[in-house]
């Protein structure tokens, strides 16, 4: 709106009229039909607030629209907008919101009705002269919608701050008692949630083969992840601190008894809707448990994730079942350790460990090898047989084969990467 020489806009400069009235008046006359208006609308439109209006039909939302319509009356008698006093309710009012946990989008929707609801009032009322008062009213809303912006998302994120430091506490708290096997539904409740059936442990490793090493890049895709499982699962997902590893508890109203093929359907969509929405590669395994069983779900889980990195399998979401013979390869024994000894002439020579493995990896193709290791076939022959001669294992052989790459996963060191919280 462009101010004059004195700094003042059309509608502070002289009193504004509808008519013949002055438009305090025309507000606080028609004060009961606005009111009425508003908060009807304010329990048609938003959600959250139609259930603060089924609960309170004459509580707070009532009080709201009276002070909006207040803000109109008191700029249109006084020619001047709100001051810090003034605009205190609305600050108080967003807290309390945030605290009721609605919306911030719904606290702001709310103050724009109220002023949709007067301007489209006097509209209405304006006659064929009233053009430069409409106008001006218009000026006048948007001025006061900016403040009240200014004032709402000022108190509503020092509440909601405060409420999520709260939350996060207590969540915490609930998260290390479910990784002893402590939980109670006293704990959950102390936190906010209670406690399911069921969780789905999600262990995660993120980046190339489970590495990464930018810390702004693990935290974006952190963040990202967070959103995206908040918004596709219902209840309150909980997350483990890096002391823990980077561990993901799902509700699962079912029962870890119960999981079907449907759910495990759910679990690989859920995973590439994640991932669509990052830009690193997310490595996943996970189990079911009842909470006293979250501890061991937890170290399966995690586990199962190492298996995946380990074996080079996609970026996906994997349980034991996917990794069982990787898995038991990979656990100790003394089987386990005489095959990671068979891989010890290759330690220096990742050439050659590459070669071996993506030569297995593609079933034993030796062309197909080349072309991924962009070399010529002769070399890729020439590498297996350094490899059988300083092993004593040829790869070529289909028994000896079968050695080789339980040895690879019996010597795979590959560890999880717990991202920070």
């Amino acid at each position: 709106m462009d101010h004059s020489a004195d700094g003042l806009v059309p509608w502070q400069r002289a009193p504004l009229l509808l008519g013949a009235e002055p438009l305090s008046e025309v507000v606080e006359r028609d004060r009961a039909e606005l009111v009425a208006e508003m908060v009807r609308r304010l329990g048609t439109e938003l959600p959250s607030y139609a259930r603060v209006t089924s609960d309170e039909p004459t509580g707070p939302m009532l009080t709201m629209s009276h002070r909006f319509v207040d803000y109109y009356v008191e700029s249109f008698r006084r020619r001047e907008l709100p001051d810090a006093a003034m605009l205190a309710p609305v600050r108080q009012t967003a807290e309390r919101r945030a605290t009721s946990g609605i919306p911030m989008e719904e606290v702001m929707s709310a103050f724009h009705i109220g002023f949709a609801v007067v301007t489209e009032h006097l509209a209405r009322l304006a006659g064929p002269g009233d053009a430069s008062t409409v106008i001006a009213v218009q000026a006048l809303g948007f001025d006061l919608v900016r403040l009240v912006a200014v004032a709402v998302a000022t108190g509503y994120t020092t509440e909601r701050q405060s409420v999520l430091g709260e939350e996060l506490a207590t969540r915490q708290t609930l998260v290390a008692d479910l990784l002893a096997g402590t939980a109670s539904d006293e704990s959950a409740l102390r936190a906010g949630v209670r406690l399911p059936p069921a969780y789905i442990v999600v262990a995660f490793s993120l980046g190339e083969n489970g590495v990464l090493d930018d810390d702004e890049a693990q935290r974006r895709a952190i963040r990202r992840i967070r959103i995206e499982a908040t918004r596709i699962v219902e209840e309150p997902v909980l997350w483990a601190s890096p002391r823990s590893g980077w561990l993901a508890f799902v509700p699962y109203p079912a029962g870890s008894d119960w999981f079907s093929m449907d759910d495990r359907v759910w679990l690989a969509l859920t995973h590439r809707q994640v991932q669509a929405v990052v830009d690193l590669p997310i490595y996943t395994g996970w189990a079911a448990a009842a909470p006293a069983g979250v501890p061991e779900a937890a170290r399966l889980a995690r586990d199962v994730c190492d298996v995946v990195l380990a074996t080079h399998r996609p970026p996906g979401i994997y349980d034991l079942d996917d990794v069982l013979i990787d898995y038991q390869l990979m656990r100790p024994s003394a089987a386990r350790d005489r095959l990671k000894e068979m891989m010890t002439p290759l330690t220096d020579r990742p050439d050659l460990l590459l070669t071996l493995r993506t030569y297995l990896d593609t079933g034993r193709d030796r062309r197909r090898t080349a072309q991924l290791l962009h070399l010529h076939p002769n070399s890729v022959d020439n590498r297996l047989r350094r490899c059988a001669d300083l092993t004593g294992l040829d790869a070529t052989q289909s028994e000896e084969a079968m050695v080789i790459r339980a040895a690879l996963l019996a010597s795979a060191t590959q560890a999880a990467v717990a991202p920070p919280f």
